[in-house]
């Protein structure tokens, strides 16, 4: 059978952006259900934070980050996975890499039900 490829999902989220609504959505399709988002306290030694304890970045799936640096971490992680992938809420020459998708965070914020179906 075929070998099962381990990667990891990186939100790079800019510290003034709200992202709970895209953070809920990775970790809706790539956690197991009830799980909550892991925190990259410090991108450059890989510390992650979950439900305040410091674990491995290997324990979960989906990790937030405020870093923006993404070719560095990039280097930093690929040791770890096989790939590594970035969804950003931002505009510019880092979503021209095949491993970056960038997502309008706006898109994903509704106020009324017309605008959820829309959403969806």
């Amino acid at each position: 059978p075929p070998q099962q490829k381990n990667f990891h999902v990186i939100l790079a989220c800019p510290q003034e952006m709200d992202c709970t609504i895209l953070s809920n959505v990775l970790v809706g399709l790539f956690e197991p259900p009830d799980a909550y988002m892991s925190f990259m306290e410090d991108s450059s030694q890989l510390q992650v934070r979950h439900r305040g304890s410091l674990v491995s970045i290997e324990s979960s799936v989906v990790t937030m980050t405020n870093d923006m640096n993404l070719l560095a971490m990039y280097k930093t992680m690929k040791p770890k996975f096989d790939e590594v992938y970035f969804v950003a809420p931002v505009k510019g020459e880092a979503c021209e890499y095949e491993n970056v998708m960038c997502v309008d965070n706006e898109a994903l914020v509704y106020s009324n039900s017309d605008g959820m179906e829309e959403v969806v």
